[in-house]
């Protein structure tokens, strides 16, 4: 059975190479980088996780994140950020993060986080 995942970030090439990635893995993935257009997806599919990119324009990761849970309180949530301080990742997993990855980050870094939670 395949895992659909969502992948929320403005980074084109990040989402094309993800999509290649994650072919090899079998899974699915469901990308925009439109924050509106991820919540009616979550509200139309299943997920198994989501990942998502912080600070897409003036949009904030943490605030989707908290929606996207709304919908799916199952859904588990991968943010990825290039922001270092220890007070944007505190808040992030006080507030539901299930986990963060910081960027810029190798592939093999994203695949071993990908195994932990598929």
């Amino acid at each position: 059975m395949r895992n659909n995942i969502l992948m929320v970030d403005d980074d084109r090439l990040l989402r094309e190479v993800m999509r290649e990635l994650l072919q090899d893995f079998e899974e699915e993935l469901v990308s925009t980088e439109d924050y509106e257009n991820a919540v009616e997806l979550v509200r139309g599919h299943k997920f198994k996780l989501a990942l998502l990119g912080h600070g897409i324009g003036n949009r904030n990761a943490i605030k989707l994140m908290r929606k996207l849970q709304r919908i799916d309180p199952e859904l588990f949530c991968l943010i990825m950020t290039g922001f270092r301080g220890l007070e944007s990742v505190s808040a992030a997993v006080k507030k539901g993060c299930s986990d963060y990855i910081l960027k810029p980050f190798k592939l093999e870094e994203l695949v071993n986080v990908l195994k932990r939670h598929l």
